[in-house]
């Protein structure tokens, strides 16, 4: 199970053996996920993350951990969630690079 030492150190450890700006995304018991962008607070109960609100293709690429400052792509659309630690099933930080180049469908 998940808590706030998770959100308030160890995450913040693998995001830097990853190599800094992966994407990290948790994952919830629901099905639901959300993008992270950063972790705003912690508490016993619950974790306030700042969030992208993914569009379209924003999916495939971008979107990428910025927990250290306000630097990166300012025009993506974030949220503020409370998400409760029973509620997570999985947190999960991907460092592979996605390209952008990458199209869907027939013109691939």
């Amino acid at each position: 199970m998940f808590d706030a030492s998770f959100f308030k150190s160890q995450l913040a450890k693998d995001v830097e053996a990853a190599g800094g700006s992966p994407l990290v995304e948790v994952l919830l018991l629901s099905g639901h996920s959300r993008r992270v962008r950063s972790v705003e607070r912690t508490t016993d109960g619950y974790v306030v993350l700042e969030v992208f609100h993914l569009k379209g293709d924003q999916a495939l690429y971008g979107a990428h951990w910025q927990q250290g400052g306000r630097e990166g792509d300012a025009t993506r659309e974030t949220y503020r969630a409370a998400v409760s630690y029973e509620a997570i099933a999985e947190v999960l930080i991907d460092r592979a690079p996605v390209t952008a180049d990458r199209k869907l469908g027939f013109m691939s």
